[in-house]
């Protein structure tokens, strides 16, 4: 079991966003290339990060940190399968 399981597709999404990883890169992982795992219904634009919002465009909403996938961006980058 992967310890990404416990997050849904977009949070992971989410995170990755903040950690400058592609959307790309990320559903094209092993991780999410394995028919158990949902992949997001449609690619989200990120702008997370410096001001811990997220959104479409100027639609944006504040993150709470329990929205967060708490991984840096070297372990997500393994348990996605990428490194």
């Amino acid at each position: 079991m992967n310890k990404l399981d416990d997050y849904s597709p977009s949070r992971i999404l989410r995170r990755c966003g903040q950690l400058g990883i592609s959307f790309e890169e990320v559903v094209n992982s092993p991780y999410f290339s394995d028919k158990s795992k949902a992949r997001p219904k449609s690619k989200i634009q990120y702008q997370d990060g410096i001001s811990g919002t997220i959104g479409w465009g100027d639609s944006k909403i504040q993150i709470a940190d329990k929205d967060i996938v708490p991984f840096d961006k070297l372990e997500l980058l393994t348990l996605l399968g990428l490194k």
